[in-house]
């Protein structure tokens, strides 16, 4: 899996996004806990087959079959870091798609990952992963770089599990179709409701996507935690 930062870290203006910084906790976000007994960094990480996705509005995609996903977050608070490895990615039949120098049909992204409210009532977490410009390489065996897709922007889970206990499995979901994510309002760090917004480009124009997970994502924490809302 490699060491991070690699699941890409180039680092977003956060505050353009109304987000509190890595070193303010703020009331109004929820956060990562430990046990008394336990110390950051915390990591969790898993490993699942099934249907992945980024869609636009008219229709362009490309869809991985597998996904291996890694979070960590280094003190308490609401910011942490990932890495999506997606792999058996194709666009179209016969396009396969892959990112920089990994392996073919590999398509890696790395970013921030905040945890946000989406809703207060119900009470709702959701985990916004903030997708730096990445370039995926597809093509058929003779020609490797046929087509460039390009993506860039946030996409909002939701966090499935229990709030304000503790846990051992980091579960969330996404969904999202034809360019509309199912979640994409949530709150920042001042309350104020704000949306996530996911681009993709299939070489004819920047276009709203969504992205789209066909099962539930399980990441095994290395430590019991807890999200506290």
């Amino acid at each position: 899996m490699g060491t991070f930062p690699r699941i890409h870290l180039v680092v977003l203006a956060v505050t353009a996004l109304g987000l509190a910084s890595a070193s303010s906790a703020s009331a109004l976000l929820p956060d990562l806990s430990l046990l008394a007994s336990e110390s950051f960094p915390w990591t969790a990480e898993g490993t699942a087959a099934g249907a992945y996705n980024v869609t636009t509005l008219i229709g362009s995609s490309f869809i991985c079959t597998g996904l291996t996903i890694k979070v960590e977050f280094v003190q308490l608070g609401s910011l942490g870091i990932y890495r999506l490895t997606f792999t058996g990615c194709k666009e179209g039949a016969t396009n396969k798609c892959k990112t920089g120098a990994e392996p073919a049909e590999t398509v890696v992204i790395t970013g921030e990952a905040h945890l946000v409210f989406i809703s207060l009532s119900p009470l709702t977490v959701g985990v916004l992963y903030l997708v730096p410009t990445t370039t995926l390489l597809c093509g058929p065996a003779g020609s490797p770089e046929k087509l460039k897709i390009k993506i860039e922007g946030s996409s909002l889970a939701r966090f499935t599990g229990a709030l304000n206990t503790n846990l051992t499995m980091y579960t969330t979901v996404i969904h999202g179709s034809k360019g509309k994510a199912e979640n994409a309002k949530y709150l920042n760090s001042e309350g104020k409701e704000v949306e996530a917004s996911l681009k993709a480009n299939f070489g004819l124009g920047s276009e709203g996507a969504d992205m789209n997970s066909e099962k539930e994502l399980e990441d095994k924490g290395a430590a019991m935690f807890i999200i506290n809302g």
